[in-house]
């Protein structure tokens, strides 16, 4: 099945017993090794350094020392891609952490972004806006990989209700085939 040029993984049409993860209990483990960004992406985020620094903790205000050095990828807007850095975690002991997560559990860059007013995902990267989604070869896939290095990180818990994962993940679907392919996605999968 493709939808506005994506290939949607069977996976994500299989029921199962679960709904989203709630974010008051979420212990950040999908930020664990950090982010990706594309250089399009850097660029929306550095007009806004002074209102990130102000939501993040004094020991993270350094904007130098939020992300890597960039790496080319011909597939990446802009050329290349752009890792934020980590730091220790205080809440998972002997794990490391985003340097946007907040000790809160909040990314900070999230949080400026709704005080700017801005729509989802404003600030947020692509690639963490979509978690626990990904794109590969133009298919929504899900991301096993974290999960297995990274415990704790499925964005989902158990329900009584079964329900398809794209429904699950229906806020980041939506991201990627806008509202419209989202209910295109509904028809296909109801007259199946």
């Amino acid at each position: 099945m493709i939808i506005n040029g994506f290939r949607i993984h069977p996976e994500l049409l299989e029921e199962v017993y679960a709904e989203r993860c709630v974010l008051n209990e979420c212990l950040g483990a999908c930020c664990t090794g950090g982010a990706w960004l594309d250089v399009e992406q850097l660029k929306i985020i550095v007009p806004q350094v002074e209102a990130i620094k102000a939501n993040l903790p004094d020991d993270r205000r350094d904007s130098n020392a939020w992300f890597s050095a960039p790496a080319a990828d011909e597939t990446a807007p802009g050329g290349g891609i752009i890792g934020t850095n980590v730091v220790a975690d205080t809440r998972r002991p002997g794990d490391t952490c985003c340097v946007f997560l907040r000790p809160d559990r909040l990314c900070a860059l999230q949080v400026t972004s709704q005080q700017l007013g801005l729509a989802y995902p404003g600030l947020k990267p692509l690639f963490c806006a979509l978690y626990p989604l990904q794109i590969h070869d133009d298919e929504i896939i899900i991301d096993h990989e974290t999960e297995r290095h990274f415990g704790g990180a499925t964005c989902r818990r158990a329900c009584a209700t079964m329900q398809p994962l794209y429904r699950v993940f229906k806020e980041e679907m939506q991201l990627l085939l806008g509202a419209e392919g989202y209910r295109e996605l509904e028809a296909l999968t109801s007259n199946a």
